[in-house]
């Protein structure tokens, strides 16, 4: 089974970083014709920004697989081809970038005396680790790439369970809300500002407004990197069927036994909100329009495996304020906000204990 990276996404990324990076420095000397702003701060960050997409767009001219196989992986990076028996490979590991699991990366930890071929990895304990490549770059979906995975190298080699534990989460969240939202009527949203040419004013609006060229120095503008293997790319192998859809299909997800707990919902602030949290004995959610905060409910014990709470800004409203689910008197969430953002949601998944 041959995994491939899907190369015109990762395209599409570094064209976009070039194009900034041209911005710029076209900002740059925007601010040194008219001796406004600060043209070192544009010209740096443009430059690095150039120089990022230039050596990502050069990598591309490369072809990256991973041929995965029940006797071992075989992965083209760069131009040269690297074998690694399963037994070379202690782990194969997905882990968020950061903070988030907004693109989570794939990693594998290499027994001592193995390396990947031109790639640099990071030696911890004696061993290598090496970053592969972000989840959604590779053109099956995430939960498949598992799957050819564990089907081969075996559930106790492929640790993922988090990760799957986080997209069955939010799935649940967003098949909630969608049912909410069928099930409630919809309120009027707020008229929001005029945000046209908002990109161009980060950049270029402080020139003009500047007295000097030390005053209103834009923040520096930053971007996520990718790790990027290179181009070859070839059609979606068939016949391999995704491991979330159908009932034949193997499941990626975790079985786990429901946990007996008492779940608390607390909403902390002043004024009114709209609430709505998840009652594990209820067929709905609840819905608590106008609610007079601080507001607190205790549920009795019961089996449970998600919990959630969410409260919304009313015309009664006045925050800052802060959600918080407890399971059995521990914390398991907890979300603040302070009049930015219109709603504060808190959701969990609860592991049998």
């Amino acid at each position: 089974m041959r995994l491939h990276r899907n190369t015109p996404k990762v395209l599409r990324f570094h064209l976009g970083m070039l194009c900034w990076g041209g911005l710029c420095v076209f900002a740059g000397w925007l601010a040194e014709v008219t001796d406004r702003g600060w043209p070192p701060f544009y010209y740096l960050g443009g430059i690095g920004l150039l120089i990022w997409a230039v050596c990502g767009l050069v990598a591309l001219s490369w072809t990256f697989h991973v041929d995965v196989d029940s006797s071992g992986l075989t992965v083209r990076c760069l131009g040269a081809t690297t074998r690694l028996p399963w037994a070379a490979v202690e782990a194969v590991t997905v882990r968020k970038a950061g903070d988030s699991w907004s693109s989570p990366v794939l990693e594998i930890r290499l027994a001592p005396g193995f390396k990947l071929r031109r790639r640099w990895g990071a030696e911890r304990a004696g061993r290598r680790t090496y970053q592969l490549l972000s989840l959604d770059d590779f053109t099956l979906p995430p939960e498949e790439v598992i799957a050819v995975l564990r089907r081969h190298g075996g559930d106790g080699r492929v640790d993922a369970d988090e990760y799957l534990w986080h997209r069955d989460g939010r799935r649940r969240l967003a098949r909630f809300l969608a049912e909410q939202a069928v099930a409630e009527p919809e309120r009027p949203r707020p008229r929001r500002r005029p945000v046209t040419w908002a990109v161009l004013a980060l950049l270029v609006g402080g020139l003009v407004a500047a007295d000097g060229p030390y005053r209103d120095r834009p923040p520096a503008a930053t971007s996520a990197g990718s790790d990027v293997g290179v181009a070859g790319d070839a059609p979606t192998p068939a016949g391999v069927a995704s491991p979330v859809v159908g009932p034949s299909a193997p499941s990626v997800t975790p079985s786990r036994p429901v946990r007996v707990a008492a779940v608390v919902y607390e909403v902390i602030g002043q004024g009114r909100a709209y609430i709505i949290y998840r009652d594990p004995a209820q067929p709905s959610s609840v819905v608590l329009p106008a609610q007079r905060l601080p507001w607190r409910v205790a549920l009795p014990r019961q089996p449970v495996d998600f919990v959630l709470v969410s409260a919304s800004r009313d015309e009664h409203w006045s925050g800052p304020r802060t959600v918080r689910i407890l399971v059995d008197g521990v914390e398991v969430c907890a979300k603040s906000d302070e009049g930015a953002y219109r709603s504060a949601n808190c959701d969990a998944l609860i592991p049998a204990g």
